[in-house]
């Protein structure tokens, strides 16, 4: 019984190679299709399949953002005196410069992936500088500035 459990397991090759042939046949046109099905042949080059998809993990996971939402935090000033305070920007605050990002991205009729890519700048600039340096009032004008920056970039 183990002997059929196994060669009934698929390897990572194999299901990215199945997810890469399903890619495309919902994006390519049959002739590019029967172009692609000619070069793989024999498969192509499955044995670069898993240690690709190793790398880009990596990548996403070294740039992934932490909650940058903590309560309290402890910062050096003036080199020795530890001063402790609590965020300025909240989460609902978030929540609404995001609201506006939408509505704006609905308005100017940008890609869904501008959004996206509007809220990462967000996250990615509120992230680096830290919440509490940043004015909260001044949130609607980050939101509107990141969602533009996006629609540059795209």
């Amino acid at each position: 019984m183990e002997t059929q459990r196994e060669s009934k397991e698929e390897s990572y090759t194999d299901i990215m190679m199945k997810r890469y042939q399903k890619h495309i046949e919902k994006t390519l046109d049959q002739k590019d299709q029967n172009d692609i099905r000619s070069i793989n042949s024999e498969n192509g080059q499955p044995e670069y399949a898993q240690s690709n998809y190793l790398m880009l993990r990596q990548q996403e996971e070294s740039n992934r953002i932490g909650n940058y939402f903590d309560t309290e935090k402890e910062v050096i000033s003036g080199g020795a005196s530890l001063k402790k305070y609590s965020r300025i920007v909240t989460g609902y605050q978030r929540s609404t410069a995001v609201y506006l990002m939408i509505e704006l991205n609905l308005k100017r009729r940008y890609e869904i992936d501008t959004l996206f890519q509007g809220v990462n700048i967000l996250d990615r600039y509120l992230a680096c500088i830290g919440p509490q340096n940043f004015n909260s009032a001044d949130m609607d004008l980050l939101a509107c500035s990141c969602l533009l920056i996006a629609a540059k970039l795209e």
